[in-house]
């Protein structure tokens, strides 16, 4: 079922998924690394739950 609506979208909008499935986890996993660089210098400042 999935390949089917994909199949249907325009180029654009294929281009357009498959960016994000790219960008949205790099983009997670550099603020976690950002907050961490942050703790170290100032471990007050973040607190992790």
């Amino acid at each position: 079922m999935t390949a089917s609506t994909l199949a249907v979208l325009s180029p654009e909008i294929k281009y357009f998924i498959g960016a994000m499935i790219v960008c949205g986890p790099l983009g997670i996993f550099g603020l976690i690394l950002i907050l961490k660089k942050i703790q170290k210098k100032n471990p007050d400042r973040i607190r992790w739950r």
